[in-house]
């Protein structure tokens, strides 16, 4: 890549949600999305393992304040997405991207 190419970023969404939207956006990752991937964040540099936390299991964990955050990898339609959910004062911020098909190796 050479320096003076563009860079091709993926159109970030942020808004900041309460404990029942979070809710609402789980149950509809868990019934309209597909080859869903949740990894959990512990702390400042710790991930748990993928396999311990389902998604329910890691929404729970994240309202009760056990984790810092919780992102989910999922596809919707035809489309990847990615979103980090943040436990913050004012309630979960989520961070949702649209993630390049390429970089899923082929999850469905």
């Amino acid at each position: 890549m050479n320096h003076d190419d563009p860079i091709d970023l993926p159109e970030v969404e942020v808004d900041v949600i309460d404990e029942a939207a979070l809710r609402a956006l789980a149950d509809a990752v868990g019934e309209h999305g597909t080859g869903l991937e949740v990894t959990v964040k512990h702390g400042a540099t710790m991930f748990a393992p993928e396999q311990t936390f389902g998604l329910a299991d890691s929404v729970d964990a994240l309202v009760e304040g056990a984790v810092l955050g919780v992102q989910l990898r999922y596809r919707f339609g035809e489309l990847y997405w990615m979103d980090t959910i943040l436990r913050t004062p004012a309630g979960y911020r989520v961070v949702r991207m649209q993630e390049p098909a390429t970089t899923r190796g082929g999850v469905e």
